[in-house]
């Protein structure tokens, strides 16, 4: 499963709960920890 996940997170406990959760699904992830970033990641990357 090559699927692309970006993660929008201000909270490094819940950023990493939710990557660990993701890839152990087989999902990919990409991080951002704020909306500005997320915005950048999401053009560049394209995610699901």
């Amino acid at each position: 499963m090559d699927k692309l996940i970006l993660i929008v997170e201000d909270d490094p406990k819940n950023l990493s709960l939710f990557r660990d959760l993701l890839q152990k699904f087989g999902y990919m992830t990409i991080e951002a920890e704020n909306g500005r970033e997320g915005v950048n990641l999401a053009r560049a990357n394209k995610p699901e």
